[in-house]
């Protein structure tokens, strides 16, 4: 069940992101950016995003690196300016994860943060996520 939250300041404005049809190849793809860049980011995330056509779930997956100013960016690696460091930490057990994808818990958290006069803001990002043993960490921008 998913009902940690957390009001979290990320203290970074800028993500560098690459996208890859699986994890695996978007972290390659954006360890060979920081590599040939020289660019040492300040955090790493990844995050899934399911597209559902018909009967048919695709995912596709981003790497991102926080970075903490502008950086030159390639064909593949896009640079992200966030309007706000402001997000939403929600602590996702593994059991959950799927339900989560899906959906399943957005109420949960967007009655949260409506009671915090703000919402998701997807406009830039849809969320970063960190995996852990037991779990995940998954931030959403948000906005007032």
């Amino acid at each position: 069940m998913i009902n940690q939250f957390e009001l979290v300041h990320v203290g970074f404005k800028y993500l560098l992101s690459v996208m890859g049809e699986s994890k695996e190849q978007a972290i390659i793809l954006m360890d060979d950016y920081l590599d040939e860049t020289h660019t040492v980011p300040l955090d790493r995330f990844t995050f899934e995003l399911v597209i559902t056509q018909g009967s048919m779930k695709k995912s596709l997956h981003v790497a991102y690196a926080a970075v903490s100013e502008k950086v030159s960016i390639s064909k593949q690696v896009q640079l992200v300016e966030l309007n706000s460091d402001l997000f939403l930490k929600v602590y996702c057990p593994k059991e959950d994860y799927n339900d989560l994808l899906e959906g399943k818990y957005n109420k949960t958290y967007e009655s949260y943060l409506k009671e915090q006069g703000l919402k998701i803001n997807f406009s830039k990002i849809y969320g970063l996520m960190k995996s852990f043993d037991d779990g995940y960490e998954i931030y959403f921008n948000c906005k007032s």
